[in-house]
């Protein structure tokens, strides 16, 4: 057997139990209420921001930034969006961020309203009407500042991810190189070619859609994942191209 062919092998041995082991057999959970952050209100009070989570059944949960009074009246909320983080610049002073659009999303009561009153106990999602829908809640452009705050919490949150990740973008680019270091101009023939070459795209589009899944399920936002898929295979390029070069370093002293 071609020795290319036996580290393929090895790769889907490999690759196939890591992607599979990663998959969540959950995929819907009941709509929980969590991120429970004091807030200051304009009028004074100390309210609360939370993040209320639907239930997405096998898509992401759909989350909306929700802000409580200091009585726990409902007094706005966002629109639905997966995942959001709540990040705060100062003590009882913060902001919601929507990760797919890269929005802050604030709370600014420029419309009089009082709802009800909203517990981990009281199931809330009755009162949000449409998913689009929203109600003293503004959504502008994040500066920086909040732009890495949001995505550094959200990496903190899913190291466990974070490392499957980077192995799958590690595993992909040691598919790529291998593949060409060992099939590409050896003289394995056309079929046998095309044959390692369609086994080796299944799998990067296996590991590629199996790093996707926290995302998918809202556990993750692009930015990080596609940071740490980068990452992964960057690690590998770089080991590849420091053993090629210290391997030219050794054989040039032997040639002269």
């Amino acid at each position: 057997m071609p020795p290319v062919c036996r580290v393929l092998l090895w790769a889907i041995a490999i690759a196939l139990p890591l992607t599979m082991a990663h998959v969540d057999p959950s995929f819907s959970r009941a709509p929980i209420l969590a991120g429970v952050i004091p807030v200051d209100l304009p009028d004074g009070q100390v309210g609360e921001m939370r993040l209320f989570h639907g239930d997405g059944v096998i898509v992401a949960d759909p989350v909306r930034l929700i802000v409580l009074d200091a009585t726990g009246h409902l007094v706005g909320y966002s629109h639905e969006s997966f995942p959001v983080s709540i990040i705060c610049s100062e003590a009882r002073k913060c902001v919601g961020y929507d990760h797919p659009n890269g929005v802050i999303l604030e709370f600014v009561p420029t419309t009089k309203f009082l709802g009800p009153v909203i517990s981990d106990e009281l199931f809330a999602g009755l009162w949000f009407g449409p998913r689009n829908s929203t109600m003293n809640i503004r959504t502008r452009a994040p500066t920086w500042p909040e732009f890495a705050a949001a995505n550094l919490q959200m990496a903190e949150g899913s190291q466990t991810d974070l490392v499957f990740i980077v192995v799958a973008g590690a595993c992909m680019a040691l598919l790529a190189l291998v593949l060409k270091a060992f099939a590409v101009g050896r003289g394995l023939g056309f079929f046998v070619q095309l044959v390692l070459l369609i086994v080796a795209l299944g799998l990067e589009l296996a590991l590629l859609l199996f790093s996707f899944w926290p995302v998918y399920i809202g556990a993750m936002g692009e930015f990080v994942w596609l940071i740490s898929l980068c990452s992964g295979a960057l690690c590998i390029v770089v080991l590849w191209l420091a053993f090629r070069f210290f391997r030219r370093s050794h054989q040039q002293p032997a040639q002269v």
